[in-house]
């Protein structure tokens, strides 16, 4: 059963995810790393346009990223590798959050959904990427620390303009 949690986890939620941000567009995705649980589930499903009337907009069987805690980890030790083309020179990202709501799932889980703008800019190019959506987080408290054990990011777009999708949300 979910209950509304007072401000002062509200406050300690936003926090997290604002830390969590500056290590992202500060490039220290080792740092980053640490935030998250072994059994992280990193998900961004596909959108797709449909008919009025029916289910769902989203296609939890297509995932433009589908990751965990390995292969976060592949794709972040590439990133510091010659052969990571698409971040030559790395990406200039900044992630703007708002509207956190934060619900107790149960005694020290969270649901922290927020609200994401996403700029990522590369080189001199006059070409920018700009993606905004939803996140829903799963934040747990593990030995005292507030972790990151689930994210699932709900794209407002449903054709992606960037070239790749070397970020993370």
């Amino acid at each position: 059963m979910e209950m509304n949690v007072n401000t002062t986890i509200t406050q300690e939620m936003t926090d997290f995810l604002f830390h969590e941000a500056e290590l992202l567009n500060d490039y220290r995705h080792m740092e980053w790393l640490e935030l998250l649980t072994k059994d992280i589930v990193y998900q961004v499903p596909l959108r797709v346009t449909l008919e009025k009337g029916e289910d769902s907009e989203f296609l939890n069987s297509m995932m433009i990223m589908d990751e965990n805690y390995q292969t976060l980890l592949i794709r972040i030790l590439r990133l510091e590798t010659e052969y990571c083309w698409a971040e030559m020179p790395h990406s200039r990202t900044r992630h703007h959050l708002s509207n956190i709501r934060v619900k107790e799932k149960e005694t020290d889980v969270y649901l922290v959904k927020s609200n994401f703008l996403l700029f990522r800019n590369r080189g001199d190019s006059t070409h920018y990427d700009l993606l905004s959506g939803e996140r829903q987080d799963v934040v747990k408290r593990v030995d005292g620390r507030l972790m990151l054990a689930k994210r699932v990011v709900y794209l407002d777009q449903s054709v992606l303009g960037a070239h790749n999708v070397s970020f993370f949300f």
